[in-house]
């Protein structure tokens, strides 16, 4: 079964990893991150506070209960909501104030989901950007009506919230502009004016194994495209392994295997003349819920071309289900995760959300505390040879990839759905067929020549100091100037030329085809070569260029590695002055 085979591979990826260790003993831990403090108050609520001051003088907070629309069984489900509208209403220290016009005085605002939102799994009230340089008492006064909301299982008749809703059940999260010690003794001495109680048990997670494929179609009537998804359910990771390394490292290998679904399925539509609108993946993960693992692909095309979408989604997944990946392939996405994750980590700024985030699926998930830097410390401490990280690549992607198995396809089309079972014979019939041969991989021989070479050269004029980002400035000659900066960068260059002029310099343009003009990239011919086989040139170099075109100026960035900054310069002068509608010839 797909679940038990999942489990095996796994943990002989960390037997390798970690060769020290065996079988029956406990799995490494990922560090926890050092700004988060954790505990538990006297009357049992688990608190997570982290000090941070990237938004000065604001911070968020939230209340999280372990009681969501699932835990109670379907009968009560919609009791679980009604106790979340009226914990506000039925707060008990406001005065004569209303909850809304007391929040909004104090500075406190709701999120996109308003104070409050239910899942299947968990109440989580929200207060983000509370506004806590406004006054004194907005601190205070928050967790005054915070801790309010946690105590009402004990001021209640309602049997249903005495049994659901005790202290020991919930946690209080607070991340933002505060001093960590002094908001952790406050709660500690608000808790004692909060009476415990016991913990209730919540419903096991159980895995349902499925024989065979689930096929739904769904008339869509907001978007006029076809979309045809590919769905594949595994086991969630255990609750005991959750704060260990196990999630760190599967998450890798599937958003590898997703990237690298998305480029073959992008290959053969390209090689089969499909004009598409979006290609992507997506994974849910056992941070985000109790419920099964999903991995997701979705084509969307014209209604017309539905056919063909099912038959590059069927081609590229059910290829490396069947031969699995390329050293080569493997190397790009590997590299192209990592740097992802490096570049997030370099952020000078953390906000106060993604802790927040982190925070509640640590207390509902058992999730690890871990930073983005702690796992990238991680991912870079393996010492496992490339063929080897790919044998279990592979090995991960045909246990989880299956045509029939825990597997939906599931296909969306805003015309009608008529041609439901054509698409999925012909998902089908490529699933099958493919798996019977090997891949063909796409092979581009784009020559290095077709790059142009440096024109005259000019001299450097002038060097300044840049203050925002404590770089310097080189300006030359020609007027052109470059704000360069020293910095660790894991082997890599991070670049972005800007130049005036975006779309609304560019004559007859339409309504609304401005958002279009980002992606010029790939829709002109660039030195003669189409944007196709440019964006193919790029990733055979190793080198990342997203562009940016606004009402004013137009961006071009991205990394490449340290020792392509010649073929870089070329590249950016390619993109800038040697371009040309696509069926443009070039000599």
């Amino acid at each position: 079964m797909m679940n038990f085979r999942k489990l095996y591979i796994v943990t002989l990826i960390f037997a390798l990893i970690v060769p020290w260790m065996s079988v029956a003993q406990d799995l490494p831990l990922l560090p926890k991150d050092n700004s988060v403090n954790q505990g538990v108050m006297p009357n049992g609520m688990t608190y997570y506070v982290v000090g941070n001051s990237s938004a000065k003088g604001m911070a968020d907070f939230a209340l999280v209960q372990k009681t969501g629309r699932s835990t109670v069984g379907d009968s009560l489900s919609g009791k679980v909501v009604d106790v979340a509208k009226d914990a506000l209403a039925q707060l008990s220290r406001l005065g004569s104030k209303s909850p809304q016009s007391f929040l909004t005085a104090h500075g406190v605002n709701p999120g996109k989901d308003g104070f409050v939102k239910v899942t299947d799994n968990a109440t989580v009230f929200l207060f983000d950007n509370v506004m806590l340089s406004q006054s004194s008492t907005v601190l205070d006064s928050t967790l005054l009506v915070i801790m309010d909301i946690a105590d009402r299982a004990n001021r209640t008749d309602d049997e249903f919230v005495k049994k659901w809703y005790t202290p020991a059940d919930q946690a209080i999260i607070i991340a933002g502009d505060v001093d960590a010690k002094t908001v952790v003794d406050k709660l500690k001495y608000m808790s004692m004016m909060t009476p415990g109680g016991n913990p209730l048990p919540r419903k096991e997670y159980v895995w349902n194994d499925c024989d065979s494929m689930v096929f739904e179609c769904a008339h869509d009537s907001i978007h006029e495209l076809a979309t045809v998804s590919g769905i594949w359910r595994t086991a969630r990771t255990p609750r005991e392994y959750m704060n260990t390394v196990q999630p760190a490292v599967y998450e890798m290998f599937v958003s590898e295997l997703g990237r690298m679904s998305v480029r073959r399925i992008r290959n053969r539509l390209y090689n089969d003349g499909i004009p598409y609108a979006h290609v992507l993946y997506d994974h849910q993960n056992s941070l985000e819920s109790l419920s099964d693992e999903t991995f997701t692909v979705s084509v969307s095309v014209a209604p017309e071309h539905s056919m063909a979408a099912a038959e590059a989604l069927a081609s590229g997944m059910s290829s490396l289900d069947s031969r699995g990946a390329t050293v080569e392939e493997f190397r790009k996405v590997r590299k192209n995760f990592l740097d992802d994750l490096a570049a997030e980590d370099r952020k000078p700024l953390r906000r106060n959300s993604d802790y927040i985030d982190r925070c509640v699926s640590a207390f509902l998930y058992n999730a690890t505390l871990a930073s983005q830097k702690e796992k990238l410390a991680f991912y870079h401490s393996r010492n496992l040879s490339d063929t080897t990280e790919l044998r279990l690549f592979n090995d991960i992607a045909s246990a989880l990839l299956d045509g029939k198995r825990n597997f939906k396809l599931h296909y969306s089309n805003g015309i009608a759905c008529a041609d439901s079972l054509d698409v999925r014979a012909a998902f089908d019939s490529t699933w099958t067929a493919t798996s019977l041969k090997p891949f063909g991989h796409t092979t581009y021989n784009t020559p290095v020549t077709f790059l142009p070479g440096y024109g005259p050269k000019v001299k450097l004029a002038t060097t300044q100091v840049e203050h925002m980002s404590n770089g310097h400035i080189w300006i030359f000659s020609n007027g052109f100037k470059v704000i360069y900066r020293r910095m660790p960068a894991h082997k890599n260059i991070y670049y972005a030329m800007a130049l005036n002029g975006g779309y609304s310099a560019v004559p007859d343009l339409e309504y609304g085809e401005g958002a279009f003009m980002s992606d010029y990239l790939g829709l002109c011919r660039i030195a003669g070569v189409s944007g196709h086989d440019f964006a193919h040139y790029l990733d055979s170099e190793g080198i990342v260029m997203n562009s940016e075109v606004g009402l004013s100026s137009t961006v071009v960035s991205g990394h490449a590695p340290e020792d392509s900054m010649e073929k870089l310069l070329k590249i950016l002068l390619s993109v800038f002055n040697w371009r040309g509608h696509y069926e443009a010839e070039f000599s």
